[in-house]
């Protein structure tokens, strides 16, 4: 499907969702969003004035217990100090602090490319230095590991390293999104320099895939052939689950398939289509240890896609492990799933060329996320399990992200790995959410999932910055 078709039929899908009024709205509120925020305009928009910095300031309990580390060459600005000194008092239990920031050029100006992090995430902290430069550590902390002056380096590598050490060993790290130092422009240079990691090559890891089918046994033969030869995982069994197809030519390919490998099972669904029951239906006969739900209209692309999901998941002791999915031409399907895009939930980055993914450098990190798709997902069983499974009353949508959001319940870690890399031909087996029928249910189970997870939303994602909007998945500053 071309980026154009599958725009039009997504407009077409909203506005029968939706109605005129909402489509039209949305359409003038796209045309203001394309416009480019100025970010010095945007600064000055959200520094305080001078009377609410002079309140801040004069309320600030002391900051006795508290020692701010940092780097050569940062700027702390203002209400820092203040700012820092309520948020410490607020959060006694908490024994280190670090803010957004953002970075100066030689002339003394803004480069207008602010850092605006998620709050605490030891998994990206491992791969990248998204806190910066400074950081507010309590005494108790620089007492209990024994800290001297010559203990904090200045240069990049020997800074990362000591976060993570500092972060490691803290009772509980605070964030505050708020722009409370800058830096130097050659510093976001040495913290985004890291080389992409390149996927895995093989795991040992035990694997059960499970693909929905009805029909399209183009797709599915497509899938199968692209998980078996490039996925990276020889300790695996494919469960195909037949949901009441109704051509020869599907049964036969069925039966090839079961001959040509042992692997291979073909399961069998009797009831109607419902996403969730289907998936929980085969999960429960699986034999492996990890389940990998895989839509039948995905295909891998790179080489080691299953051992870098298996291997990470392994490494951060997550629950669950997403990847990065293409449309058809290569544009971005899903890069993980923010909770509030769109007062609900939505893909990051969705529509991104390769090329401007490409230049976003924490983009190709792994990370925490709040939710990612179960077009592909993999997920421990015994936790799948643990967790109830996807909910029925959730048939088509939102079922994988509600999943998600009871593994988040559960204290479970959910990432996501960009390296791992398939395309997913979308709506090629279940057609485009275009009849009234279809709308109607997107409608009721759209509601279902914001009603149940309200207070989360409203709350924020924690793995996304408040200053961004919730508007674009180009995580650009909020208007």
């Amino acid at each position: 499907m071309s980026d154009l078709r599958r725009k039009l039929d997504k407009g077409i899908a909203y506005l029968r969702k939706n109605g005129i009024r909402a489509f039209a709205g949305r359409a003038l509120k796209k045309a203001a969003l394309s416009r480019k925020i100025r970010y010095e305009k945007w600064f000055a928009a959200h520094r305080l004035d001078r009377a609410a910095l002079k309140e801040l300031q004069e309320t600030a309990p002391p900051l006795n217990e508290f020692v701010l580390l940092m780097r050569p060459w940062i700027e702390v600005l203002e209400e820092a100090e203040a700012r820092f000194a309520h948020m410490a008092a607020a959060h006694p239990e908490i024994e280190l602090w670090y803010a957004d920031h953002d970075y100066w050029l030689s002339d003394g100006k803004h480069c207008g490319l602010p850092a605006c992090g998620p709050d605490f995430d030891e998994v990206y902290l491992d791969s990248m230095n998204y806190i910066g430069g400074a950081v507010l550590v309590s005494k108790r902390l620089i007492e209990r590991l024994a800290l001297t002056p010559a203990d904090v380096p200045a240069d990049a590598e020997g800074w990362h390293d000591f976060l993570k050490r500092l972060t490691a060993e803290a009772a509980a790290v605070g964030h505050i999104p708020r722009i409370l130092t800058r830096e130097p422009w050659n510093y976001y240079q040495e913290y985004n320099g890291q080389k992409k990691k390149k996927a895995v090559g093989k795991t040992t890891a035990g694997i059960s895939v499970i693909i929905p089918n009805k029909d399209h046994i183009q797709e599915l033969r497509q899938c199968v052939k692209s998980v078996l030869e490039r996925g990276g995982a020889d300790e695996l069994e494919i469960l195909i689950v037949e949901n009441n197809s109704t051509e020869a030519e599907t049964f036969a390919y069925y039966e090839k398939l079961k001959k040509q490998d042992a692997r291979i099972r073909v399961l069998t669904w009797e009831k109607g289509f419902n996403y969730s029951a289907i998936n929980n239906f085969a999960a429960e006969k699986a034999e492996k240890d990890l389940l990998l739900f895989l839509n039948n209209d995905t295909e891998v692309r790179d080489a080691g896609c299953l051992a870098e999901l298996a291997e990470n998941l392994e490494k951060y002791h997550a629950a669950a492990a997403g990847a990065r999915l293409l449309y058809k031409e290569g544009t971005i399907q899903h890069a993980g799933v923010v909770l509030g895009f769109g007062g609900s939930a939505g893909h990051a980055f969705e529509g991104f060329t390769e090329e401007a993914y490409d230049q976003i450098p924490f983009a190709h990190v792994v990370r925490q996320v709040s939710a990612v798709t179960a077009a592909c997902l993999l997920v421990r069983k015994e936790v799948f399990l643990k967790a109830g499974g996807f909910d029925t009353a959730l048939a088509v949508a939102y079922n994988d992200i509600d999943f998600c959001m009871k593994l988040q319940k559960l204290k479970e870690k959910i990432i996501y790995c960009p390296e791992a890399v398939l395309y997913h031909y979308e709506s090629a087996t279940r057609g485009l959410e275009l009849t009234p029928e279809k709308a109607e249910r997107i409608r009721r189970e759209t509601a279902l999932f914001t009603e149940r997870w309200s207070e989360e939303i409203a709350a924020g994602d924690p793995f996304y910055n408040p200053n961004l909007t919730l508007e674009t998945a180009d995580y650009s500053l909020k208007r």
